[in-house]
């Protein structure tokens, strides 16, 4: 049977540390790729305004 009172909580700790700066570096690279594209739709937009209301 594990014994959870000898489990090791400093390296738990350090290990969940690590995996908030890991998914906090996915979401900011996340966000840039995000941005990029808005700038990049808004840079390129190829659509023409013809007076047409028609969605």
């Amino acid at each position: 049977m594990w014994n959870f009172l000898s489990v090791n909580w400093e390296n738990v700790n350090k290990s969940l540390e690590l995996m908030l700066k890991g998914m906090g570096g996915i979401l900011v690279v996340m966000l840039l790729i995000f941005l990029v594209i808005l700038v990049l739709n808004k840079c390129f937009n190829k659509k023409k305004d013809d007076g047409d209301d028609n969605d």
